[in-house]
């Protein structure tokens, strides 16, 4: 039996497509601060062909792990003392960070981000804002003050960043209206959605396996 070059074109091509439409769009990382029935700052799910770390403090973030509205939460404290402007808060290092790694050969096509946040700590106007890596944490991708009732993001849009295939660093960065530290934002479940799908060149060779296995089937 002979399989000629229409046919397996035909065949890599559909190879291709089905590994691209393999990874639909949904969670590419979740945080609940919740394991094990404790309290924790790794991830409770992150995609098979991602690396996630744990939430950790900036140059001089200060994060507390505490329990809000019964639910355990990780806690952001604006430091050092005075720290009570956005400029005070880059400047300052007053954060949280998470970092995301596709594996080799694979890419992120970012879809959204969302997460909860309330008020933590004592009386006072509490402010957060969001930033990353990709644009050297120039821009803000969201921004608000806090108040006492648990408040969404809703869909906080990235669509307009794929193909990504290096390091990503997502930073909350905290500051209240008097840099008092006994001020907090507490973030309850954090999570980014997207794909993760093999690389232009990857998908490439993956099809082009499939080929070379037809053809040895093809001529028993």
């Amino acid at each position: 039996m002979r399989i000629d070059r229409l046919t397996m074109a035909l065949a890599g091509g559909t190879l291709a497509v089905t590994l691209m439409a393999s990874s639909t769009h949904a969670a590419i990382v979740f945080y609940n601060f919740e394991l094990g029935g404790g309290t924790t700052l790794a991830p409770e799910t992150v995609n098979s062909n991602v690396q996630a770390s744990a939430w950790a403090p900036g140059d001089n973030g200060n994060l507390d792990q505490s329990t809000s509205q019964n639910k355990q939460a990780l806690d952001i404290r604006a430091m050092p003392i005075g720290t009570s402007t956005e400029v005070d808060a880059f400047d300052n290092g007053s954060y949280a960070t998470i970092t995301l790694a596709p594996d080799p050969g694979w890419e992120i096509n970012f879809e959204s981000m969302v997460f909860d946040y309330v008020a933590g700590g004592s009386a006072g106007v509490r402010s957060l804002f969001v930033r990353w890596s990709l644009d050297d944490f120039a821009d803000n991708l969201f921004a608000a003050d806090t108040t006492t009732s648990t408040q969404s993001t809703g869909p906080i849009d990235l669509s307009g960043f794929v193909g990504i295939n290096v390091p990503v660093e997502f930073r909350i960065y905290t500051f209240n209206d008097d840099g008092n530290t006994a001020r907090s934002v507490v973030i309850d479940t954090f999570q980014i959605n997207g794909t993760v799908v093999p690389e232009p060149l990857s998908a490439t060779m993956l099809a082009l396996g499939g080929l070379a296995l037809l053809r040895r089937r093809s001529v028993r």
